[in-house]
């Protein structure tokens, strides 16, 4: 046999193995059995909140769980998300807990502040910047991970809320014509609205 073709082939079975075990995730049955209902997300309502609480936490704004952002993530999860992204957000929230119970022998909600830090930056590990082309590709191939899902949903619910809009963002009740380019002074807010 030519050794041109033997690399062909070789680098050609290679494709299809990557490609087939890609398709073979991607088509993986839910971690969690059955249906999700409205009772299992408001069962798991105190974990999405102090974990959305870390993600933006009090300062001197508001934080997530001041805003309520748990009610706009279950709300999401229920109305607008498709199966498998549901799973994977449900997974995620018992993963938590059972990482929280295997580390630290308690519930996550049960865990100190400290505690519950590590527990987030656990889950936030391996992940890069959103920008970087590797992260798109699985994001595509594979689907976003738990935690991206969950930040995404905390910063959309906190930017979207009355509070987070108001208190931690400028908030132009009734705006005026459209300006490109606004100079901000340098302790001025971003913008809410565009």
């Amino acid at each position: 046999m030519n050794r041109r073709n033997y690399l062909r082939s070789l680098l050609a079975f290679a494709g299809v193995g990557i490609g087939s075990i890609s398709v073979f995730k991607w088509l993986e049955p839910a971690e969690y059995p059955g249906v999700i209902t409205l009772y299992d997300w408001n069962r798991m309502r105190p974990i999405i909140s102090e974990l959305a609480e870390i993600i933006i936490p009090a300062t001197n704004t508001p934080g997530a769980k001041e805003a309520k952002v748990e009610n706009y993530i279950i709300s999401v999860m229920s109305e607008c998300s498709d199966k498998r992204q549901q799973n994977v957000l449900f997974s995620g929230l018992i993963e938590v807990e059972n990482f929280a119970k295997n580390r630290f022998g308690k519930s996550f909600l049960a865990c100190d502040p400290s505690s519950k830090f590590l527990i987030v930056e656990h889950l936030s590990s391996g992940l890069i910047d959103s920008s970087n082309l590797l992260l798109k590709i699985k994001h595509k191939l594979f689907g976003k991970s738990f935690f991206v899902i969950l930040r995404e949903l905390t910063v959309e619910g906190f930017c979207t809320s009355y509070l987070g809009a108001t208190k931690a963002l400028s908030y132009d009740h009734v705006p005026g014509s459209y300006q490109s380019c606004i100079p901000l002074s340098s302790q001025q807010k971003s913008w809410a609205t565009k």
